[in-house]
């Protein structure tokens, strides 16, 4: 009877922290550019757009995070306590980057959208350049 108790007690705890636990995970979607998939964390919400990738010492290869918002609109980046150096690259309607700038980290030097902008990405200072990542280049979203 102490075994069945102990059993379901168990059970019940592995399942509620494997429900808070998958709360936690970012959602992740894969997108191509130059026919390179690349794996990106979507910031789709105002807390997940503020947080950004700040406090991360590195990304994984090909691997990013693509800011999503509601509708197109200026917006503009900066680097407050992020530790590593990024590349963003903002996207049109259309899937077609129209600008990319390169960021240093740790500064709070606004990085602004030159037009209104859906999507925003963000990648490891030089993977545009390593993958020749230019504007005008459309993203498969």
């Amino acid at each position: 009877m102490i075994n069945k108790i102990l059993i379901i007690v168990l059970f019940l705890a592995f399942s509620f922290l494997s429900i808070c636990y998958a709360k936690t995970l970012p959602k992740v979607k894969e997108i191509q550019i130059n026919q390179v998939n690349i794996i990106v964390e979507i910031a789709d919400t105002q807390n997940l757009r503020e947080r950004g990738l700040m406090y991360r010492k590195s990304l994984l290869k090909n691997h990013g995070m693509l800011f999503v918002f509601e509708q197109p609109r200026k917006v503009a980046f900066w680097m407050k306590n992020t530790l590593m150096d990024l590349d963003i690259a903002y996207i049109a309607n259309d899937g077609v980057i129209f600008q990319i700038e390169t960021m240093q980290k740790a500064t709070l030097t606004p990085h602004p959208s030159c037009l209104p902008t859906k999507w925003a990405l963000e990648m490891p200072v030089g993977y545009f350049k390593k993958h020749s990542v230019r504007v005008g280049d459309k993203v498969k979203l």
